[in-house]
């Protein structure tokens, strides 16, 4: 499904009563958006909570990052994610943009988008 209509579905839902801060098994709607940074977009200005932790205590910002949706959680942090949040398991976002950095370059062999540097750049200047 193309970005643009993915985004339109969510919107679609949410306008209708949706609620953006449902659980999907353990885990918060918005994991749900993740390949599509429009539809993360459309859930956070329809009441998303932007912190909403899952069973591991992950944040939608951490896992974003774990991940290596860049765009997304450079959304996140534009829109105010908490940059100190951790999971049960004590992980960072410092420590999830790490990982996602790995996946992206070791595992999955593919080059670093400009994204990736927009998150660091935006990480380190909210911590100052």
């Amino acid at each position: 499904m193309p970005n643009s209509v993915a985004a339109e579905v969510f919107r679609l839902f949410l306008e209708h009563g949706a609620n953006p801060n449902t659980l999907r098994g353990k885990e918060p709607l918005i994991f749900s958006a993740w390949g599509n940074v429009d539809s993360v977009r459309e859930m956070l200005d329809h009441g998303a909570d932007i912190n909403l932790r899952d069973a591991n205590g992950d944040t939608p910002l951490l896992f974003y990052l774990w991940n290596g949706r860049w765009a997304a959680a450079l959304l996140l942090l534009q829109r105010g994610a908490d940059i100190n949040a951790q999971n049960i398991s004590g992980a960072t976002p410092e420590l999830a943009l790490a990982n996602g950095k790995h996946i992206a370059e070791e595992i999955m062999r593919r080059p670093l988008p400009d994204d990736f540097q927009k998150v660091k750049a935006t990480l380190d200047q909210r911590r100052r």
